[in-house]
């Protein structure tokens, strides 16, 4: 097979949705190792044994390429740092139910090391310090374009006075990217931390089909963040957020489509409360469960944070579930938004900064076409040079993984398909010339049906 003929012949299998997900690594028959630039496995079968070690291994600066990263399942017991040099990671997990990261710091945590005090040199004088919030966090990611999926990150230090907050997962970077992933936690479970990116630009967070748990204040912080397809997990009687946007910020959180849920015993919950005097959360479209007040958000006044009735911004649109309410049960300075005002609360919208004039596009993380390329390389040389039956493969396989709207498209193609084709050729006594008279009119409807369940409904969310 020409040189020619491979990259056509990948090609086709990209286009037909070879995943640059964790199924990736299927395409490497019994080496589950291929298609990643990096393997962590505890048993010793990948790279490294840790994560971090993972990470450090990665290419510092990578400003074009994505370093991908596989974690095998097990039970990580180490704190994780992806530092600010670090761009580009795509790191994957076999299955956020079965690849754990997991540490125990918390705020009220006492450091294994000490510090002096101001302008002592006697050792003896040292006096202990705490951890405090931002120093509780399993995982630290304060590099940009970072991507995982399939994770379990958790802090397991547990709850009371004796612990205070206990961060799962701290973002200090740009273009974050959660999918798929569990964040595990109590109190402060989801510190959203990142305040300034490029040329002084808040840093931007996205959550899909992410399972988050915590009990008070469990996802705050200053960053601009989009939660999709989400379930947001109450375990106490307290506040779900606490966002703390900040001053002419025109975003801060939005949940869209997310169901709200608690345990049993918890019946009082509110959606929110302002960390700083002009927080901004809204959610559209959302399940919620009887544990949420009809009041629904709380002003948290105190001295130093005035007015937060006039300063913040809370909303809805489209509540239900028992914990819905109107207008008229909600606090009467939240909102109500209107189906018109929903055009300003796309992803586009609420991730696009005017400073760096930057369109976000998560779900195209790693080149579909790059990623098979690399994969059927890596198949040409381990096979002895068979590129034909690797790219054969990797179609076959491309099209066991085809998005399940790409295939309700097709699905809406053969519908119309079929019935015209019979109308044409029989019916109307066409004939074959009928038949496939109706193949280019099929074609169309097909287009215009992919554009409109495909594609909208990443981009119109």
């Amino acid at each position: 097979m020409t040189k020619k003929g491979i990259i056509l012949a990948t090609m086709a299998a990209a286009l037909l949705g070879i995943s640059a997900e964790a199924k990736a690594v299927e395409a490497a028959g019994s080496d589950r190792n291929a298609g990643w630039h990096i393997v962590v496995a505890q048993d010793g079968s990948g790279d490294f044994t840790s994560i971090q070690e993972a990470i450090d291994a990665a290419p510092d600066y990578s400003h074009e390429n994505y370093t991908r990263i596989y974690i095998k399942a097990g039970i990580y017991r180490e704190m994780v740092t992806i530092p600010h040099n670090k761009f580009r990671l795509h790191i994957v997990g076999e299955g956020a139910d079965r690849t754990i990261v997991s540490f125990g710091k918390y705020a009220r945590q006492a450091w294994a090391d000490t510090r002096s005090k101001e302008g002592e040199t006697d050792p003896r004088s040292r006096i202990p310090g705490v951890i405090g919030t931002s120093g509780s966090a399993t995982m630290y990611i304060h590099s940009s374009y970072v991507t995982l999926e399939g994770l379990t990150i958790e802090n397991c230090a547990g709850e009371g006075k004796e612990i205070a907050q206990a961060v799962a997962l701290f973002t200090d970077g740009d273009f974050i990217c959660l999918r798929n992933c569990r964040l595990l936690g109590n109190q402060d479970t989801l510190y959203t931390y990142g305040r300034y990116g490029k040329d002084g630009g808040i840093k931007r967070n996205f959550y899909q089909n992410c399972y988050i748990e915590g009990t008070t204040d469990f996802i705050f912080g200053p960053s601009i963040c989009y939660f999709e397809n989400c379930t947001i997990h109450s375990k106490k009687n307290s506040y779900v957020t606490a966002a703390s946007t900040l001053q002419g910020q025109k975003y801060g959180y939005v949940f869209r489509n997310c169901r709200l849920t608690a345990d049993e015993q918890i019946t009082k919950c509110y959606l929110g409360r302002p960390w700083g005097a002009y927080a901004k959360t809204v959610f559209i479209d959302c399940w919620l469960g009887p544990h949420i007040l009809k009041e629904g958000w709380h002003n948290w006044e105190k001295p130093g944070k005035p007015n937060t009735e006039k300063n913040s911004y809370y909303a809805e649109y489209g509540s239900y579930g028992p914990g819905a309410a109107g207008k008229k049960d909600r606090v009467k300075w939240s909102y109500q938004l209107r189906k018109k005002d929903l055009k300003e609360y796309s992803f586009e919208k609420v991730m696009y900064q005017e400073n760096d004039g930057i369109v976000w596009k998560p779900w195209e993380t790693t080149p579909q076409v790059s990623l098979a390329m690399e994969m059927v390389n890596s198949e040409v040389a381990r096979s002895g040079g068979d590129a034909f039956q690797c790219c054969l493969a990797n179609a076959l396989r491309g099209l066991g993984e085809m998005r399940p709207m790409m295939w309700a498209a097709f699905v809406a193609y053969f519908l119309v398909s079929l019935p015209l084709s019979w109308f044409l050729g029989i019916k109307m006594g066409f004939g074959l010339v009928g038949i496939w008279s109706s193949f280019p009119v099929c074609l169309t409807v097909a287009g215009v049906l992919y554009y409109m369940i495909f594609v909208k409904s990443l981009r119109a969310k």
